[in-house]
């Protein structure tokens, strides 16, 4: 009895332990389709008036994840069905899905017209027994432009951006500057449009009108671009973004006048609107407030530190002067180092008698009195003194920038010295190297150098190309005078090749490149550019030499032998930089195909729908179906880019 009720318990158990899996399928495949229905939107491939686009538009894409849940493999065999089924395609095409495999399988959408299409997409597995799965499709043909369409708009001074009106001369105004300070503003530059669009020139030109003065300067992007070298924006939509960042930088000029004009001229080829222009605009403010002298090098026996009289050593006295027509009130004088009013740069400098909140009526002036403790690392510091009428905000009177600096000065250089080109850069990552030298000598003199502090290396963020790599020349290393070190510069080349430019920005305690200047390396690479592939599909009943022109072709099984084979041809795919060469630069061929419905048994293609050195393919028809078979191909060059867009043939078979 008790081994009787064991057994049973056993028995329990394992019926419990299978409804814990579910049930597998043993003797077929099971797919399962996610998502089930799937949303596009590209630009169309054709104009309003049925032109080819210009310049090219490329397909949306999307994945669908197809899972195997049996045991049981099955095949894969697609087929698009419906008004809009022509739009879309397969950039690949497995061969199966495997037993209790998830594949993704990439689909594309191009529209030959604006709009709405639908279709489906249906997966049959190879087995009758089983129901093919599908999945919906919707795509949408853009309603853009079919030319590239240029949108300009220019950062406003309350930080608002504001379009630019075609035709129409744009006013970007900047908020009134203190002489000696600046101001940045910013112009975005989108693409309305469908194909790429490719700004070909930038420039900044001093009007007439106001001071002699030309205050403007394009910071950003560092290269200019040019016909040759244009700035592109291949994303339609607007969602590829420029920004040009602009620096207002009013000096006194001798003219009387502070008022600053010029002119930014953007070129394109936006078709309807080649040429935007944008009026730049702003005024230098004469601070209220005066200071003589405005910077102290304790070490060198020449600069006094003074308004007049004779040198003492390691003090300075800064007089402050209200030359204004007001009162004014001294906010602040504050080491930029340290925030603070007393002292700076880790006590290398001392403030003996502080000014904060002093009020000096018109012609009345104070004095800032500055000890310094000598030691023989060279350091420098700002004192910002800010002043501002009574009862109004701090500051907006005037801010005066005073410098200090003690120690043995270092003297920097590089090797090279302003550029560093990457133009035999032969493979994808190339690194170089830039020495930093703390010269022991001042060139030309028998004036002794200081220890180099470096304060930072970078490369801006948006030079992607460019990197700096191990070594590194860490933050307050110190580089003894006589001594170098090397900071090392990595290069990805692009396959598209062309030219990409940066910026090295080598930051140190050498007053000579001071912020925002510092000490800067263009980067650059010239490499020639790497046109993307171009494929060449074709169809040949018989030997190579019947193979049709490029395009649709109709076939007559009754014309064929038995098999009923034809040969997929691309050996007249070409790639333009490299067409010299054996097989017209390609160096591999990916041929695909589809039957004209899920269920047609009996027909193949060779090649496993994988990249070969192979330029041919043989695809096999089924001897009794009639209907529409669909080739594809895709071509890499001997750099290995690969077409954009495949080339597609439609067969259609006749009895």
């Amino acid at each position: 009895m008790t081994i009787a009720r064991l057994s049973l318990a056993v028995l329990a158990l394992a019926a419990v332990g299978c409804r814990c899996q579910p049930p597998v399928n043993q003797g077929r495949p099971d797919y399962v389709a996610m998502p089930t229905a799937l949303d596009f939107s590209a630009c169309p491939t054709k104009d309003e008036l049925g032109n080819i686009v210009d310049g090219g538009v490329f397909p949306d894409q999307k994945t669908v994840v197809i899972s195997n849940r049996s045991n049981s493999p099955g095949t894969f065999v697609p087929t698009f069905s419906g008004t809009g089924a022509d739009r879309f395609s397969l950039a690949s095409m497995p061969m199966g899905v495997g037993s209790n495999e998830d594949i993704e399988v990439p689909v594309q959408f191009s529209p030959d017209r604006r709009g709405d299409v639908q279709a489906t997409l249906t997966i049959d597995d190879g087995d009758p027994e089983t129901k093919p799965i599908t999945v919906d499709l919707t795509g949408t043909g853009k309603n853009l432009p079919a030319q590239p369409t240029l949108e300009v708009s220019f950062e406003q001074a309350d930080g608002g951006f504001a379009p630019c009106i075609a035709g129409v001369l744009c006013q970007q105004e900047y908020p009134a500057t203190l002489l000696g300070e600046t101001k940045t503003l910013r112009v975005r530059l989108r693409n309305l449009g469908c194909p790429a669009l490719n700004v070909t020139g930038l420039s900044l030109e001093k009007t007439n009108a106001g001071g002699d003065q030309m205050a403007y300067t394009l910071e950003q992007p560092v290269q200019v671009p040019s016909s040759s070298n244009p700035l592109v924006m291949s994303t339609a939509d607007g969602t590829d973004e420029k920004t040009l960042v602009i620096r207002f930088a009013p000096e006194e000029d001798g003219s009387n006048d502070t008022q600053r004009f010029a002119v930014l001229s953007i070129t394109s080829n936006d078709f309807v609107n080649p040429l935007f222009t944008i009026s730049l605009s702003g005024e230098g403010v004469t601070p209220a407030l005066g200071a003589l002298p405005t910077s102290c090098r304790y070490n060198e026996a020449l600069d006094i530190c003074k308004r007049t009289g004779t040198k003492e050593a390691n003090f300075a006295e800064f007089t402050l002067v209200n030359d204004g027509t007001s009162d004014l009130k001294i906010d602040s004088a504050l080491f930029r180092s340290t925030g603070m009013n007393n002292s700076g740069s880790g006590g290398r400098f001392t403030v003996m008698n502080p000014v904060d909140g002093q009020t000096l009526t018109v012609g009345q002036s104070t004095v800032l009195r500055v000890q310094h403790t000598d030691l023989p690392l060279f350091v420098v510091d700002v004192i910002t003194v800010s002043a501002s009428i009574p009862g109004q905000p701090a500051g907006s009177l005037a801010r005066i920038p005073l410098t200090v600096s003690g120690g043995t000065k270092p003297c920097l250089a590089t090797e090279p010295d302003d550029k560093l080109t990457f133009a035999d850069a032969g493979t994808e990552l190339t690194t170089k190297t830039v020495t930093v030298k703390a010269l022991a000598m001042r060139p030309g003199t028998m004036t002794p150098c200081g220890t180099l502090v470096v304060e930072g290396v970078e490369i801006p963020p948006e030079y992607t190309q460019f990197s700096v790599v191990a070594p590194l020349l860490t933050a307050n290393q110190e580089i003894l005078a006589g001594s170098q070190a090397d900071i090392t510069v990595q290069f990805k080349k692009p396959i598209t090749g062309g030219r990409q430019a940066g910026e090295l920005i080598i930051k140190t305690n050498d007053t000579d490149f001071a912020a925002p200047s510092y000490k800067k390396l263009l980067l650059e690479s010239d490499n020639p550019l790497n046109p993307i592939p171009e494929c060449d599909l074709r169809v040949c009943p018989g030997s190579m030499a019947t193979c049709t022109t490029p395009g649709n072709v109709m076939v007559r099984l009754s014309q064929l032998g038995m098999p009923k084979t034809l040969t997929l041809w691309g050996g007249e795919s070409v790639d333009p930089m490299n067409e010299t060469l054996p097989n017209k630069g390609i160096a591999e061929w990916k041929f695909r195909a589809s039957a004209p419905s899920g269920n047609v048994p009996n027909w193949s293609l060779t090649g496993g729908n994988v990249f070969t050195t192979q330029n041919y393919q043989t695809l096999t028809l089924n001897p009794t179906v009639t209907g529409d078979y669909l080739a594809f191909l895709w071509v890499k060059d001997v750099s290995g880019q690969e077409t954009e867009i495949q080339c597609q043939v439609r067969i259609s078979v006749y009895p």
